[in-house]
């Protein structure tokens, strides 16, 4: 009972710390950092400065196929990252974030083959009511009888499907290996890759030209939610360390939570930073969507 407490405190205190981060990203990138590419460019040399924590972490001889795999669990979450900053440039962060929610399948399929977990019928029925949850709670509804899906739905799918492939290849690995190290060098390989990118001269344009537009505010908001990032990024892995995975992407409804609570408090108090649809019809749905994923959730740990 100890050991399931744990993980699952874990993981929620995860997602809050990703639903804060969520929210930082968003007006990063449209009050701060003007191009999508150039977020990006920042995010992964920000990696860099984890450089200082190398000779404090135990290094682990790791086998070429495990190498392997670190470095497309690297690679996948700098693309899934810049397929999320490419969905809040063009759509609500609390429209934007609940779409993580669709993680649950792909997790089920992709746990079940490669790392052999298995769950009970009432499991699948429980991803199909959290899939309905996410699906509404990105849908626009203009109108009672006009619906239209929102433009970051597919990218989210697509990031979704990578950060569950991501997931598993860490959940792999950390079986083998410690998760401080593993958690060094993910965030080091984005880091490789900025440097990779830097003499292609669109990368570095870009990079160059939102920096030097980026305010003292800018630089510190950047710092805030890196900081708050490494620390959601780093207690997930250990959530993942210590439970089953699948019952831990159940759990990734908290954020849309988390992240409803943001969102409503900040446009309803503090409007010029954050301003998201709050109206009565968007508010209804939303917490209907919400009843979806937490049934859904009830269901899954049940």
């Amino acid at each position: 009972m100890a050991s399931t407490t744990l993980w699952i405190g874990l993981t929620i205190l995860s997602l809050g710390l990703f639903a804060a981060v969520n929210v930082l990203d968003k007006i990063l990138r449209m009050q701060h950092l003007k191009s999508n590419l150039g977020f990006m460019m920042l995010s992964m040399l920000k990696n860099g400065a984890l450089l200082i924590l190398l000779p404090f972490v135990a290094l682990q001889p790791m086998k070429p196929f495990d190498i392997l795999l670190l470095l497309v669990a690297g690679v996948l979450w700098q693309v899934l990252t810049y397929l999320y900053v490419i969905a809040l440039s063009v759509e609500e962060v609390s429209r934007v974030v609940p779409l993580w929610n669709l993680a649950p399948p792909f997790t089920l399929v992709l746990a079940w083959l490669f790392l052999g977990e298995r769950l009970s019928v009432m499991d699948y029925a429980a991803f199909a009511v959290l899939l309905f949850g996410a699906v509404l709670i990105s849908t626009h509804i203009r109108q009672l009888k006009s619906m239209r899906l929102s433009k970051a739905f597919w990218l989210m799918l697509l990031a979704t499907f990578l950060i569950v492939i991501h997931l598993v290849i860490m959940k792999y690995l950390l079986r083998s290996y410690s998760v401080l190290m593993l958690f060094l060098f993910i965030q080091l390989i984005g880091f490789l890759m900025a440097i990779m990118l830097f003499p292609f001269k669109r990368p570095r344009e870009t990079f160059t030209h939102d920096v030097t537009l980026l305010s003292k505010g800018g630089i510190a908001l950047f710092a805030t939610m890196s900081l708050i990032s490494f620390a959601a990024y780093l207690v997930y892995n250990y959530a993942i360390s210590y439970g089953p995975l699948t019952m831990i992407a159940g759990l990734d409804g908290f954020q849309s939570l988390f992240l409803f609570i943001f969102t409503v408090l900040l446009s309803r108090f503090f409007p010029r930073i954050l301003r998201e649809d709050i109206s009565m019809p968007v508010i209804v749905q939303k917490v209907v969507a919400l009843v979806f994923l937490f049934v859904g959730l009830w269901m899954i740990a049940g």
